[in-house]
């Protein structure tokens, strides 16, 4: 039987994410380990917006719930109302990561006409009791004197690292954009000395809310773990598999080409709307850093990815890459010394 122990409400911007209600339940697996009984905990989650969506910010949206919690994402269900035909539902669903083709019904079931949307995950990083969890084992191992507060999001730290710690590429810079990339994209803006959050700002979108005219998002097209999903269906998510990847690019393969083609466009699509963000704010950014495996994988200006990206001039603004992957940690560690003070 399963059992709810948890239920949590968050309440995001309604023109901008889905009203979050988050479920945690516990399913006993049927087997037992070696050591212990254990049971595999699960994650439900109700998305709902009163918000029209079209039918690419739908895919959009779904991708970037399948490339960041990954193998965890088990299921999703549900209908969205999309500006094409708003009285007739689109029918969503995702059975981990392959997100099914969409239908349309003719009406609405349950006549609420707004979107609704149900997600099963196994916990995971994204656990609404990842804290709690981290917190009992630090007490196992070391007792009481010392538990973690906070856990931050990993695209707000590692622009601050990237700004604030000495080893930081955007040291001392006002106007500047930041880009991470590994199993999503982690970006982020500086705008006159100061960090616009980009999950609420009204002007500013996320990757996977950025539709390409490919009706693809940026996230979808330029994420190594996208290009990793398109290539090899993600079985194989390291380094070596990107590299591999440029190889059958550079000797021909026509299917490596348009994925790393795909991607470089996606760049100068972010890079495109990032730089009209800052003019519509009188401002113009001074630099643009890629960074963790992203930045890893431009560092060798002689691959394929590389070439396509940096034939570009982006404004005449110039590009730098951040290869310390420390810089998140740095991040984190200033964010929690500032909320001190």
């Amino acid at each position: 039987m399963s059992q709810i122990n948890e239920h949590l409400t968050v309440l995001a911007d309604p023109d901008r994410i889905p009203v979050c209600f988050l479920g945690e339940r516990t399913i006993p697996s049927g087997k037992p380990h070696a050591s212990h009984d254990h049971a595999q905990r699960y994650c439900s989650v109700r998305l709902e917006t009163q918000t029209l969506l079209d039918i690419p910010q739908t895919a959009g949206l779904l991708h970037h719930l399948t490339s960041t919690i990954g193998e965890g994402l088990l299921r999703v269900k549900g209908f969205v109302r999309v500006r094409e035909h708003p009285d007739k539902p689109l029918v969503v669903q995702v059975s981990g990561s392959m997100v099914h083709d969409f239908s349309i019904l003719d009406y609405w079931p349950d006549g609420h006409e707004h979107t609704t949307l149900i997600a099963i995950m196994a916990n995971g990083p994204r656990s609404i009791k990842m804290l709690s969890l981290i917190n009992e084992k630090l007490k196992l191992k070391l007792g009481n004197w010392f538990s973690i507060n906070t856990i931050y999001d990993d695209s707000e730290c590692c622009l601050i690292g990237e700004w604030k710690s000495a080893i930081g590429k955007l040291r001392d810079c006002e106007n500047a954009i930041y880009i991470g990339g590994g199993t999503g994209i982690a970006d982020g803006i500086i705008l006159n000395n100061e960090i616009v959050d980009i999950k609420t700002h009204s002007e500013a979108k996320r990757s996977w809310e950025m539709i390409m005219p490919n009706g693809e998002s940026v996230e979808q097209c330029l994420s190594l773990g996208s290009m990793l999903n398109q290539w090899n269906g993600g079985e194989e998510k390291s380094i070596n598999a990107i590299l591999s990847l440029f190889d059958q690019a550079l000797s021909g393969d026509i299917f490596a080409k348009n994925i790393i083609e795909k991607a470089s466009k996606a760049f100068l699509f972010l890079i495109d709307k990032r730089t009209e963000f800052f003019h519509r704010h009188n401002a113009k950014p001074e630099k643009i850093v890629i960074g963790q495996r992203l930045g890893k994988i431009l560092s060798d200006k002689s691959n394929p990815l590389s070439k396509l990206i940096f034939q570009n001039n982006y404004y005449d603004t110039s590009i730098e890459i951040s290869t310390d992957r420390s810089t998140a940690a740095l991040g984190a560690a200033y964010k929690a010394y500032d909320q001190q003070k």
